[in-house]
């Protein structure tokens, strides 16, 4: 309740131009909004870890983006699973020898686990996302 005073406040005695107060005051209140989403998201990925049904995924496409984060490809990974009764098709960024490994189980026509959540089945885990490989190049 204190910003609407401050606000008014402000905008009678005009000493900042309107727009720009509610630039500042849109930015103040940014992080009180995304951090519970982040939170949230965070929370949703181990729900999913402690609770989700392993199903069969099979690797349609992985295609390296351009894009290096901390020294590591970027990859995008489509997948399909079923789960519910349904099809789901799903795309997912992987990094490094996550990449490299949804490469070689496409390759090889594998199919490969996922973990899904009973509640929501479009929320899931790749299984490849769950591992750390390090491959050394020579």
């Amino acid at each position: 309740m204190l910003i609407p005073f401050w606000v008014i406040a402000v905008v009678q005695n005009q000493k900042v131009p309107f727009g720009l107060l509610v630039m500042i005051v849109l930015f103040s209140l940014l992080p009180a909004i995304g951090i519970p989403l982040l939170v949230s998201r965070r929370h949703r990925a181990v729900a999913i870890l402690r609770r989700g049904r392993r199903e069969s995924a099979e690797i349609v496409d992985v295609r390296r983006t351009g894009v290096e984060v901390n020294s590591q490809r970027q990859y995008k990974v489509q997948f399909r699973y079923h789960a519910c009764g349904e099809a789901h098709l799903k795309t997912l960024n992987v990094y490094g020898g996550q990449g490299e490994l949804a490469r070689d189980a496409l390759d090889s026509g594998r199919e490969t686990p996922v973990l899904v959540d009973p509640g929501a089945p479009d929320h899931c885990v790749l299984g490849i996302q769950l591992t750390n490989p390090v491959r050394v190049r020579l």
